[in-house]
């Protein structure tokens, strides 16, 4: 019953108060409180959304919210997570939306506290965080080529231990610019594409995508087995997010051939892409911290890749996920979208 999973009147008073639409769930996923943000962002009634499953307002196919919603239900307090969805108001119109939630403690049990930003007024915003990106990657690149070139002068001199100290400048640089370089591949590949640009082969995709690989890291041996076509609900940028894939596995691979395999699997409702290696296990904090979009920051280089792949997937409602392999001889990274039929 809702009555059994009331929340503590500071959590009533915030909702209350809040600007965002926010919202109180209960372990099962149904809706205990809403505030007025959020009746006016969806169209409902909070009358007509107490006691409901949140399904009313993700849609009854949409996984993506049950799988975060349970993770916090099972984990408790002070666990968090993020995501890019999509809910349908009451009028039927289709608004993107990004989710943020939290897991709550009461006498009862846990309950989950959700809001809602709808990302239709972000447009500006993005804007003008782009030109500060553009700029920001600009000076980095030009700075790092300044101390590339004296690192460069080092190594002329007749020390060992100047030209091992420049050996090491000149690898932390370029490290630094391989990151400037993701963010701008990240940037420009991020944007939600409109609905017509997302109906893709993504067995076309995937041949781009290993082809530019086999060309760009020619010690490898990259393995395909795919059908012969596989229509879904993907981004154009989805060939971005394989390539992503695909490097991490060959970079981070013990061996100096490393081999990777590339396979598809197709239902009625999802089209599946596994990149699996030889690998050793991705660490759990950048699998957690991905999985969950917690806010937690990334480490040097770590997880840059998998992000990129985790956003180029959410745009459209697509999923990114880690496992190892059944026989523990490396990962299994897949990106999932929805099946499309062909017209």
């Amino acid at each position: 019953m809702v009555a059994d999973h009331t929340p503590e009147p500071a959590y009533r008073a915030l909702l209350d108060t809040a600007t965002d639409p926010l919202w109180v769930a209960s372990g099962d996923g149904e809706f205990v409180v809403v505030n007025e943000a959020v009746s006016e962002l969806t169209g409902y009634e909070s009358a007509e959304l107490r006691g409901n499953s949140l399904t009313v307002v993700f849609g009854e196919g949409n996984e993506q919210w049950r799988h975060h919603h349970q993770f916090l239900r099972d984990r408790g307090p002070p666990e968090t997570a993020g995501w890019v969805d999509k809910i349908t108001t009451k009028r039927g119109v289709t608004i993107p939306v990004e989710v943020h939630c939290r897991a709550l403690a009461v006498e009862a049990g846990t309950l989950v506290l959700g809001r809602m930003q709808d990302r239709r007024g972000a447009r500006q915003q993005q804007q003008k965080l782009s030109i500060l990106n553009r700029v920001l990657r600009h000076n980095i690149r030009n700075e790092m080529n300044i101390i590339l070139g004296k690192a460069s002068l080092l190594q002329e001199i007749d020390d060992e231990g100047y030209r091992t100290a420049a050996e090491k400048i000149e690898h932390r640089s370029n490290r630094i610019i391989d990151i400037s370089d993701k963010v701008r591949r990240a940037q420009e590949h991020l944007t939600v594409p409109d609905d017509e640009e997302c109906a893709l082969d993504l067995v076309d995709e995937t041949e781009q995508a290993v082809r530019a690989l086999s060309i760009a890291r020619p010690a490898s041996t990259i393995r395909t087995s795919l059908p012969s076509s596989a229509l879904a609900l993907a981004p154009p940028s989805v060939d971005i997010a394989l390539r992503e894939l695909i490097e991490n596995a060959i970079v981070h691979a013990e061996a100096t051939d490393p081999v990777v395999e590339v396979d598809m699997e197709t239902g009625d409702q999802r089209v599946s892409v596994h990149v699996r290696d030889h690998c050793p296990p991705i660490p759990e904090g950048v699998t957690e911290t991905i999985r969950h979009g917690s806010e937690h920051p990334l480490r040097h280089n770590d997880g840059i890749g998998l992000w990129i792949a985790k956003w180029i997937a959410n745009s459209v409602g697509g999923e990114l996920s880690f496992c190892r392999r059944s026989d523990d001889s490396g990962n299994d990274v897949v990106l999932s979208f929805d099946a499309l039929d062909r017209v």
